[in-house]
Formats: C-alpha cells, structure tokens, sequence
C-alpha cells in the first residue's frame, strides 16, 4: 500500500525536464525516501533510462574512488537516451560528489541523490554539488497525505492550503467544506499517538507501531561518549516532555544535575543535525533583539510517544502534539520551497528604565515571514470558534494593518471571518 507523496509529481516534473536537474533528498531515517524516489522512477521508466547505484555497494565505492568518469563512462556505454541517476547512502563516500558532477556536466545526465545522515546531507552534499541541486525534506506521512490515500478528504483542499501558506492571496471564501467523520478522528488522534512514519503507519497493533518508532530513534542517535549515555538519555527525555513548549534550561539542569549548558546544547545540536528536532525562535516587529528563547519540537509525534511514554495525549498535552505538528509541518514546507520564507514566534515585549527586555502575555504560535511579508498564525485543538481566545492573533492584526489576515489551524471545517480578517482552517489538512 503507497501512500501518494505530496513531493512526489514535483520529483517527477524536476527529473524529466529537457535541462539536466539534480535533487538531494534528505529526511530522517525512515521517512520514506527510498520508496518515493522508486514510485517516481517506476512512473519515468520509458522516457528516461534509468540507473541505481549504492554507496551500500563497495564495489561501487571502489569504483568511483579509482575513476571519477566510472558513471559517466558506465552510461554512455549502455545507452544514448536521457538519463536519471539514483545513489542512495551518499554518505558513505564523498568520491560520489566528483562522478556525479561529471555525469552532470558531461553527459547531461539528471540525478537524485539520498542518505540516512541528513547533517551530512545538507552540508557536504550540499557544499560539493552547489548550483548543480536542490535539496528537498521529505517528513515522514503528513495527515493530509494519510487521508487523501484513505479518500476521506479531496486532494484539492491541500492545494488550497498551499496558496493560502505561499501565496498570500487576499482573504476569501475556502472552496473546500472539510468536516471531521469518526474514522477521520481515529487517524487524526492515532496520529498524535504514532506519528507518521512510514512503517508505524503501516504496521498493525500499537506494539508493532511503537517498535517500529523505536528503531528509528534508536538507529537516529550516535552516543556522545559512553559515559554520558546516561546524561544523553535524560536530556531527551526531558525535550520530549518540553516538546513544542518553551525551551528553558533550569528544569533539565535539575533533573539530570548538569550545570553548564553546553551538555545539553550538544545533545539538542545532535537532534537537530539528524532532522528530528526543530526550533522555532521569536520575531520582533520593531528592533532584532539577541534572545536565548526558543520552542522546540520533534519532527513526529511518535519520536515524543517513545521518549516520554505518554500514549494518550489529552488537554494541554494534545494541544502542544498539535502545536508541534503543525510546526513539522510548516518547516518541512517552507524548507521546500524557492523563495526565502522564516519561520518563527511571535512574542510581545517592552524594555524597561534600563533597557532590559520584558516578556509580556499574549504570543502568537508561528510568524511567516517572507520579505518584509509577514503572516501570524495560530494553533488551537478545538473547534469552536466562538470562545477561542484569540487576543493574541487580534492585537498583532490591529497594530499591524499591513499584514493581509491572520491564520487559525483548528478542529473545525474552512471558514473566513471577514470581520476579525482572520482565516480558519482545518489543522488536520496541512
């Protein structure tokens, strides 16, 4: 059973131009990358050749350490056609940047490139193949994705969501009328549960899931040192507790008996290099003022399942699962993207007699800010709009009347509120 990637006709369009393209694509271990390159391949087989190659493969390393042409010459002997070549597990050797660049240059040959270390993906890769790739993220299995496989909701409301993210239109009427079923709330509260990871997903039993989640954490994370494992495990432990909630150093320093913060820092640097965590940081309308505050979040709710062991997410904790979904979301979107988008929090301040900053009530979950562009958004786990607190999102509309309309990510179905100039959708279709 395929779940049809949202990625996945972009892939396609990119690799069958006339023009030689290149795409890395990087993703936490388990997300789903190796199966959406294939599904494209299979779908571009007879009118490209097509050509695999694995760093996996030590002949294969030893080949292209030896010969910097051995894909290049490889092709041409085989075939005339135009051509895609796929190497999975890039990281095992870094003589693939110089055969690639030569199949590229030479031989006009496009290229997908993929791996299970995303730091080295996005630097090395990166670094050796600038102006020759893009680099895409894949996140694991979005909602959105899950419940158009399940046909439960339209295909097109996604692409709704797309132009309202990106494109800013003025506020209007959303086409689609989106309402959660019963089955569509059982994948929507398993999701919080289990994440999206291809192999939980698809796995039966919470047992069989979790193991599957399991493996992937596990498989993720090098240890510092050994004698630090126990240090290490506490720490993400305790980011799992924090997860998409204000990042403060005092409760970890008590909890694991660490009084210095570069401890903790190299593990949160560690997660992050390896995709699975994410910060957010706060955006100020008037001076850029240095800050250590920030919101994390882990790239799936079944990372948070399995470092806290709570499975039942309900109240608060349901709302932060949301919270931190929606900023997986958000990220792994604008990272996609061309244009130059920031992704942040918006938190209000004034500074006292001294010049100190005071953090007052009255955030904003994520800023978007494009340019000189800027759309507030906000995150609620119900539905009813009525007696929502939105003061917050409101007072950021008033003091700000260039911005076009504020967003509202909760339960219910599509709905623009001309009035408030603020747009509701559905947090479950993005």
């Amino acid at each position: 059973m395929n779940v049809k990637r949202q990625l996945q006709e972009r892939l396609k369009e990119i690799l069958t131009r006339v023009r030689p393209q290149g795409v890395i694509l990087t993703g936490i271990v388990g997300s789903g990358k190796t199966t959406l390159i294939e599904e494209t391949l299979r779908e571009i087989g007879e009118e490209r050749a097509i050509f695999r190659f694995s760093g996996d493969d030590v002949r294969f390393r030893e080949a292209i350490a030896s010969d910097s042409r051995y894909i290049a010459n490889h092709i041409t002997a085989k075939t005339r056609k135009n051509t895609v070549v796929y190497i999975d597990e890039i990281q095992k050797t870094e003589a693939v940047f110089d055969a690639v660049k030569i199949a590229f240059d030479e031989i006009k040959a496009s290229f997908v490139l993929s791996g299970s270390n995303p730091d080295f993906l996005n630097t090395r890769a990166k670094f050796n193949l600038q102006r020759r790739a893009d680099l895409w993220f894949l996140p694991p299995f979005s909602l959105s994705e899950i419940l158009t496989h399940e046909k439960l909701v339209p295909a097109r409301a996604y692409g709704e969501w797309l132009e309202i993210l990106l494109q800013w239109p003025t506020l209007k009427n959303p086409e689609s009328c989106l309402e959660l079923s019963p089955e569509q709330e059982r994948i929507c509260d398993e999701h919080l549960i289990y994440g999206g990871l291809p192999l939980s997903y698809l796995a039966t039993g919470p047992h069989e899931r979790m193991t599957e989640v399991r493996k992937v954490v596990e498989r993720g994370f090098d240890r510092l040192s050994q004698e630090n494992d126990s240090v290490t495990e506490l720490i993400r432990i305790e980011l799992g507790k924090i997860h998409a909630r204000e990042f403060a150093y005092q409760g970890i320093f008590q909890r694991t008996r660490l009084r210095r913060r570069e401890r903790i820092n190299e593990v949160i640097d560690q997660m992050m290099n390896h995709g699975y965590l994410l910060r957010r940081q706060p955006f100020s309308f008037k001076d850029a003022r240095r800050t250590y505050l920030s919101i994390l979040s882990f790239v799936d709710p079944g990372v948070v399942t399995y470092l806290t062991g709570e499975d039942n997410p309900a109240g608060d904790s349901r709302g932060y699962r949301i919270e931190g979904l929606v900023h997986a979301r958000l990220d792994a979107l604008l990272k996609n993207e061309p244009l130059k988008f920031e992704l942040g929090y918006f938190k209000p301040f004034k500074l006292d007699s001294s010049g100190n900053v005071k953090y007052q009530a009255g955030e904003v979950d994520f800023i978007v800010r494009r340019g000189k562009r800027v759309l507030p958004v906000e995150v609620k786990s119900g539905l009813d709009r009525a007696n929502m607190d939105l003061s917050g999102l409101t007072r950021v509309l008033d003091a700000h009347k260039t911005i076009p309309f504020g967003i509202v990510l909760y339960a219910g179905i599509p709905y623009a509120d001309h009035e408030r100039n603020i747009l509701f959708w559905p947090w479950w279709m993005i």
